[in-house]
């Protein structure tokens, strides 16, 4: 950080700063008269000022090579800003110039729409969607609402203003169980229009937006935020989504590129004009409410933003479908409600309550292998004999070919030769890092290098060799080398990296009536015998059979374990990595016994794994607390062959492969 010592000896370093902070500043024109000077002496600084070493003399001198790391990026393809001024003059200064600078953002575009000619790879909006990592945008149609002819801005957008602070309220009222706040963000077309539009709903709904409730975010003349306001927007963008604040509203006439990372946002209502002179993007607009309110919470409910305006604007959103090949859902403002559906504990079916025993782990990856892996016996690895031959000359070479990214034309076109490795201790490092990334355990290199160097010398060709000769390295250096050191390393490693403990019971019975609340956006069904108002499924079979589990006679009580429950068993993969494992319901027979169940569609590699280590946990609960504990899986099509009253027909389900 800016003002901040390195560390001695380091073989790197990270600069983390703004572009402001490499800006040439003029030198101080002290208006001063030389002859007071001579009197005086130099003027003292001003106090509270502390100069600050500037980063760009510390990186020339620790020299190169350097490369830059750019976020918010969509800024540098104007030539004549001062970002790329300051980059040239650092490219300028460090020794053979920068190695690379990486451009990182959300709107890598040309105020036109098209994608810059730079780009490597484009993250689209709607894989965004598809992937549940940004809210799903939903368009609100007006019907039988129009612009006023009024100049006075809150006069003229009334009906739209009206329509977004109505669909702001369902969002409240909805979301008011779950302890969050919603946001509505108002895009205006100047200064002016916004403290309008901000003065009218401060007064049309005082006890919603007035007084702190609203916060109105100025521009300069350049369309940046003023400075006046800067401080207030980047705190609101900080702070907006806390309890604390009070902002429900914000009134802005630019998008708040810098910093904004509001996840609260659910209605977006755009009232200015958008076209390539205002050097606004589609991706800007909609971009102000896509960032998840529930991030990491929750993976059943899909979050949505609401997109509100006048003509202009929606035609605006509609190039955003073209440009990204995206249709999104659509909503008719002023009939269309907003349902949030809230899963949570019922007061009045406490009596239909599971608690689950809480166990410490009975694996867990160990955080080093120094003293394993200097154990390990290379001469017992098991593993083919390898040929004393390099690769074939041709794999060593390539044809490069190179075109101008405008015209598509060819400019380039040369075969290279991949140069040979020099010596042994090249090959081995580089095996020892695949090694280590493969198992996971990057922190493992030194201790790997002489175990590789080891099985390479000793074992991997049948007998001792010496790996200095160039015949020797060139044998080493062979893909057929290369995929058998790897592989015979891991799956050895993969033995000992996981290790197995004792269970230790660390808690009698978690309560399932202790889930948090939260949203839900797939089938469920009511239930009389589950603890929660309603069950919430993944699918439609999961739906089926927590209907058999209600009607069925000898079920006293059930639930679908909810993933903010946080119920996870541990188990080992089929190529040894540590993963985690949630059932999917349990329940409690007329018995007694308590039963975790798994419903099954379709089944991976790693079903059979799951099983073990859930009927372990079920062993290693019963053992702990004496309440008799079982597992049981049933697959979709035995239920549907079967079709079972009650729950003791699924002991069929047992005996079957």
């Amino acid at each position: 950080m800016r003002g901040e010592g390195e560390r001695a000896g380091s073989m790197g370093a990270l600069y983390l700063s703004n572009i402001q902070q490499f800006y040439e500043r003029p030198a101080n024109n002290d208006d001063e008269p030389d002859v007071m000077t001579a009197v005086l002496g130099p003027k003292p600084p001003a106090k509270g000022v502390q100069e600050v070493e500037d980063f760009v003399p510390r990186i020339v001198a620790r020299g190169g090579p350097v490369v830059v790391l750019n976020d918010e990026a969509h800024h540098t393809h104007e030539e004549d800003s001062e970002w790329n001024k300051c980059i040239r003059r650092i490219h300028g200064s460090v020794s053979h110039g920068l190695a690379a600078q990486l451009d990182f953002s959300a709107t890598p575009r040309h105020t036109k729409g098209q994608l810059f000619s730079w780009t490597v790879f484009d993250y689209p909006l709607k894989q965004a969607i598809i992937d549940n990592v940004v809210k799903r945008p939903l368009k609100g149609i007006a019907k039988g609402i129009a612009e006023q002819r009024s100049e006075v801005a809150s006069t003229r957008y009334q009906a739209y203003l009206t329509a977004g602070v109505e669909r702001w309220k369902e969002y409240r009222d909805g979301l008011a169980p779950l302890g969050k706040k919603p946001v509505l963000f108002v895009m205006m077309n100047d200064t002016t229009e916004a403290d309008d539009v901000g003065d009218w709903l401060r007064t049309k709904y005082p006890s919603e937006f007035g007084e702190k409730r609203l916060l109105i975010i100025h521009t300069d003349k350049s369309g940046e935020v003023s400075k006046k306001d800067l401080d207030q927007a980047r705190e609101a963008a900080r702070e907006v989504d806390t309890e604390a604040s009070p902002i429900n509203c914000i009134v802005s006439v630019v998008m708040l590129r810098e910093g904004w990372d509001v996840q609260n946002v659910t209605v977006i209502v755009g009232l200015r004009p958008y076209s390539a002179k205002a050097n606004i993007l589609p991706e800007q607009t909609v971009g102000r409410g896509l960032r998840l309110m529930f991030r990491n919470e929750n993976h059943g409910y899909v979050e949505r933003v609401d997109v509100i305006g006048n003509k202009k604007f929606i035609e605006f959103v509609e190039q955003l479908e073209r440009e990204e090949d995206v249709t999104l859902d659509t909503f008719e403002v002023g009939k269309d409600k907003v349902v949030i559906l809230t899963i949570q504990p019922d007061e009045t079916k406490l009596d239909k309550d599971i608690a689950l025993p809480e166990l410490s782990p009975i694996l867990v990856r160990k955080k080093t292998l120094a003293e394993e892996i200097a154990g390990l016996d290379v001469s017992q690895f098991r593993c083919p004999v390898l040929p004393r031959k390099e690769d074939d000359k041709d794999a060593q070479k390539f044809r490069y070919e190179g075109y101008d990214l405008l015209t598509l034309k060819k400019i380039i076109d040369r075969d290279y030769t991949i140069p040979a490795p020099q010596t042994a201790e090249e090959v081995i490092g580089y095996y020892a890092r695949r090694i280590a990334q493969e198992v996971k355990l990057p922190s493992q290199f030194a201790a790997l290098v002489p175990k590789v160097r080891e099985f390479l010398e000793t074992k991997a060709f049948g007998g001792r060799v010496d790996l200095s000769s160039t015949e020797m390295v060139k044998a080493i250096s062979s893909k057929v080398a290369q995929y058998v050191t790897v592989k015979t390393f891991v799956t050895e490693l993969r033995k000992i990296v996981v290790e197995e403990l004792i269970p230790q019971l660390l808690n009698a019975g978690r309560k399932l009536s202790e889930t948090p609340r939260f949203p839900w956006s797939r089938p469920t069904c009511a239930s009389k015998k589950c603890v929660f108002n309603l069950v919430p499924c993944d699918n439609q079979f999961e739906k089926e059979f927590a209907n058999f589990l209600d009607k069925a006679d000898d079920v006293v009580r059930f639930a679908k374990l909810p993933e903010p429950f946080h119920f996870v068993i541990e188990y080992t993969d089929s190529v040894g990595n540590l993963r985690y494992y949630e059932p999917d319901f349990v329940a409690v027979t007329t018995d007694g016994v308590h039963h975790l169940i798994e419903t099954k569609g379709m089944e991976d590699v790693n079903v059979a794994n799951k099983d073990r280590a859930a009927q372990l946990w079920c062993e290693n609960a019963t053992l702990l607390t004496s309440t008799p504990w079982a597992y049981i899986k049933v697959r979709q099509a035995d239920f549907y062959s079967l079709q079972p009253t009650e729950f003791s027909d699924l002991v069929a389900l047992g005996s079957l492969p």
